[in-house]
């Protein structure tokens, strides 16, 4: 955005205590409509619930911040590019956690997106 918008006057992290709130309810919103079943009372009074929902809510918040930080030195298109790149050890570490079967077809398919990111990054390196 151009320098005398008021986005860029607004700085990341107002930016995201603004955002964050408004996300929580919609998702919230989301998940009594598709999850119903999640948020019987039985299911929310538990004692480990408080502790795990801070971690969680502690981890997301680290990460937008992040994130924005990330945006906020280089550009959105880099942190796009970071995000699919990252999206590949975590599918992988599903794959494991969750012992799922993964088809030759799916392997062949999947190659490039594996492939791909390190040809661009030896492509960049070599600027």
């Amino acid at each position: 955005s151009e320098r005398n918008s008021a986005l860029a006057q607004i700085s990341k992290l107002r930016l995201m205590v603004s955002v964050m709130p408004i996300t929580g309810l919609v998702c919230f919103l989301l998940a009594l409509v598709t999850e119903s079943d999640s948020v019987k009372v039985e299911h929310l009074v538990q004692a480990n619930l408080v502790c795990n929902v801070f971690k969680i809510s502690t981890g997301v918040l680290s990460i937008v911040f992040a994130e924005l930080k990330l945006v906020e030195l280089s550009s959105a298109v880099s942190v796009n590019v970071l995000a699919t790149i990252h999206q590949i050890p975590i599918v992988m570490a599903g794959v494991v956690m969750f012992h799922d079967r993964v088809s030759n077809f799916s392997c062949l398919v999947s190659l490039p997106a594996f492939v791909a990111p390190f040809f661009t990054w030896q492509h960049v390196g070599d600027r």
